[in-house]
């Protein structure tokens, strides 16, 4: 079945990004935790507003009174989420680019998850869809695990356990296995009319 939704979905779907502004990307990632895609660009626009240029710079944003933020749309959680990032940055103890591009997934997630308010799904994220590494797979993700309860036709969703295990058949391209996964968690079943040809039953997203 994976094959099959391979074939649906031609497109190459992941590719790396020669430079990754390592702040702006977990700063809009800190935005998003726990809010619908709309609402936080809303704030991460707001945000962006408070910077010369709309450009977010770590050395900017500990300068911002924290009033000013939590007025544009920011809890104090992710405040103190997003300093603690900016802090970090400034005192060269998380990595960034060139030093980001030549760390293991496994170190990435574990220097990058010392950050208060991210965790392993925030930098798996980064890895996928910035950095471009191909064997990453978020088990926790909801998306990937509902992707994974269709192709295998489960009543019940999988746990994260059993995925891991599963996912070893899909290395060194995980990644890709993931994405495939959220494809299918978000394809449209559609049951077909008597007398409607097979290949026009189903839906994409």
């Amino acid at each position: 079945m994976l094959k099959e939704l391979v074939l649906r979905h031609p497109e190459i779907p992941l590719q790396p990004q020669k430079r990754v502004d390592l702040f702006s990307s977990l700063a809009h990632a800190i935005t998003n935790q726990q809010l619908s895609g709309r609402v936080a660009d809303v704030i991460f626009n707001r945000v962006r507003d408070l910077f010369p240029r709309r450009g977010l710079r770590p050395e900017l944003l500990l300068k911002i009174p924290q009033g000013k933020l939590r007025k544009a749309g920011l809890s104090w959680n992710k405040i103190k989420s997003m300093r603690d990032l900016a802090q970090r940055l400034m005192d060269k103890r998380i990595p960034a680019n060139p030093q980001l591009f030549k760390l293991t997934d496994d170190v990435l997630i574990e220097k990058l998850s010392e950050v208060y308010g991210i965790g392993p799904w925030t930098v798996q994220m980064l890895l996928i869809f910035k950095l471009g590494r191909a064997d990453i797979f978020p088990s926790s993700d909801l998306g990937v695990q509902k992707g994974f309860q269709k192709l295998l036709r489960r009543r019940m969703l999988p746990k994260a356990k059993h995925m891991d295990l599963h996912s070893q058949r899909w290395k060194p391209y995980r990644s890709l296995a993931a994405w495939y996964l959220w494809r299918l968690a978000d394809e449209v079943i559609v049951k077909p009319v008597e007398g409607t040809p097979m290949w026009e039953v189903g839906g994409k997203h």
